[in-house]
Formats: C-alpha cells, structure tokens, sequence
C-alpha cells in the first residue's frame, strides 16, 4: 500500500465504517490520494460513498466524516498529513 495512511487497521475501519454527519471538506493531495486507494481497497466504503451522495449529504461531508473519524486511529505522522489543508 503506497498512499499515506493505508494500513490494515485503517482498512478495516474504512470496510465497516458506518456514520453519517453534515460536514465540508476541500481535500488536500494526500486525503485524495489516501481517498482513492482505501475506496479501491474497501469496496464497501465506496458503496457507502454511493449510496450516500449526493442525496444526503455531499461528497466533501462524507470525506470530512470519514478523515474525523479516522484521525484517532492514526500514528502522529500520519495524523498531519491527512488533515485538512
């Protein structure tokens, strides 16, 4: 796994993720980039993503929900690079 922040536990996390909030996000390089690899890995989460958007909420606030809930579940490091820009 090449993109920032994809790790096993955050994969897991992505595949059973289950929460819906009204937030808004211009996504940084990095959040794309991890974005785009964890709904490839994770098909579940990007039928979520589907299914979601745009009815309910828009495809920024399903990313800002995703990368808040994420963020404890990640190393220091990662935690920077992944928040908003």
């Amino acid at each position: 796994m090449d993109a920032v922040a994809v790790t096993d536990e955050v994969l897991a996390f992505a595949r059973n993720i289950r929460c819906i909030l009204k937030l808004d996000l211009e996504m940084s390089d990095a959040q794309r980039g991890h974005a785009l690899s964890i709904e490839r890995l994770a098909p579940r989460l990007a039928a979520l993503r589907i299914e979601l958007c745009p009815c309910h909420m828009t495809v920024g606030y399903f990313w800002k929900v995703y990368f808040v809930l994420l963020h404890s579940r990640l190393g220091k490091h990662d935690a920077q690079l992944l928040s908003s820009p």
